[in-house]
């Protein structure tokens, strides 16, 4: 049967005893947790004798708080040693793992905002995008390396390993690429009549939208959402292996993880890009041409064949061109990642999102390369 808990303090010249009836355990505790908490203000300079002698039952809670009390709820030492009087037969041995269990201190509150912590924080910064970058250069030669070596010896491929990435993050990813690109065909269809109208020259909406879809949007709507979608599978898959030591089991059998895991998804991503890419293409084009038509009172005909007569068809292989440029960017972000996944769940969801982070950035600067030099050679 248990007792409730009672504390009190018994003042014996220089030092101070602590006298604890009851039961100290989780059942009871909250009682005088607010006691106790009260003591840990007043502790004398010597700390407190504990009286253990009418202690009833004791769990690690008790100990927890009573140690609180000892140690006044300092969290560094040095701690005033652990003093019992009387006779337990676990009190001594709880408090001292306790003592052992005692809380680390709080990080310091960040110190304020001036100059010099600026000129640090942008430094650490730059160090830490050069780093990524170098590092990225040397997983993206090992990445060349992997792939190249199964083009030139295709028979050694993971060829069915490949066909399930390219149905799994390639062909699985085409009704969303489709519709998101159809929408957007239908936007821009729909903002630039609203501004050719005022000059009269709305049939121009026509290259309005098959150059915009063809060079620009439908290569990077298909990149985005793969993006989304592959980058993130590859980092969570690979991480769950490394989760799991199968990397390492990898590596023992003599089999190169890159060439293994990486490779097949980089060649699966770069040969269904420019399918993705097209279906976006002829989505885009759709949306824009219903637009026009409901809009404008531009036939679907004359919509085709002003498309297929005026737009540069340069316009497509460019789009084209990127599609497989974007999709080694993804593989390169999503597999490096998923590769850098250490022993916890808490990496693996960091290295996740890492993975759609830096293929988004990838892709939408080397978009912004790619449209300068495309312009300045003249395509």
């Amino acid at each position: 049967m248990s007792t409730s808990p009672l504390v009190e303090i018994q003042d014996r010249g220089a030092e101070s005893v602590l006298k604890l009836r009851g039961d100290f355990n989780v059942r009871s505790i909250a009682a005088v947790d607010s006691v106790l908490r009260g003591m840990e203000l007043q502790r004398p300079a010597l700390g407190f004798v504990v009286d253990v002698s009418e202690l009833g039952a004791m769990d690690s809670a008790g100990a927890l708080v009573i140690d609180r009390t000892l140690r006044a709820g300092i969290c560094h030492g040095p701690f005033p040693p652990i003093r019992i009087e009387g006779r337990h037969p676990t009190a001594l041995k709880l408090l001292e793992v306790a003592r052992a269990a005692s809380p680390e201190c709080p990080p310091p509150p960040p110190a304020r905002a001036g100059l010099r912590e600026a000129v640090e924080t942008i430094g650490q910064t730059v160090a830490h995008f050069l780093d990524e970058a170098a590092q990225n250069l040397s997983y993206l030669g090992q990445l060349v390396v992997a792939a190249a070596s199964f083009v030139a010896q295709p028979w050694r491929a993971r060829w069915l390993s490949i066909f399930h990435h390219m149905e799994e993050a390639g062909l699985k990813a085409l009704p969303i690429i489709m519709f998101l690109s159809f929408f957007i065909g239908m936007v821009l269809a729909y903002l630039g009549a609203i501004q050719l109208e005022v000059f009269g020259a709305t049939v121009y909406v026509v290259e309005l939208v098959g150059i915009s879809v063809m060079r620009e949007f439908g290569a990077a709507i298909a990149a985005i959402v793969l993006a989304g979608r592959s980058a993130s599978a590859f980092a969570a898959e690979i991480g769950a292996m490394r989760m799991q030591e199968e990397v390492d089991a990898l590596r023992v059998m003599g089999l190169r993880p890159v060439s293994v895991l990486a490779a097949p998804r980089l060649i699966a991503l770069v040969l269904i890009a420019p399918v993705l890419t097209l279906g976006a293409n002829l989505a885009g084009i759709l949306g824009g041409m219903l637009v026009s038509w409901l809009r404008l009172g531009i036939s679907p005909a004359l919509f085709i064949s002003r498309t297929a007569e005026i737009v540069p068809m340069e316009n497509l292989w460019i789009g084209l061109l990127k599609a497989p440029i974007f999709a080694f960017l993804i593989a390169l972000a999503g597999t490096r990642q998923g590769l850098l996944v250490e022993g916890d769940v808490a990496s693996l969801g960091r290295r996740t999102t890492a993975a759609v982070v830096q293929a988004l950035f990838l892709i939408i600067f080397c978009d912004a390369i790619l449209a300068i030099l495309f312009q300045e050679m003249g395509w």
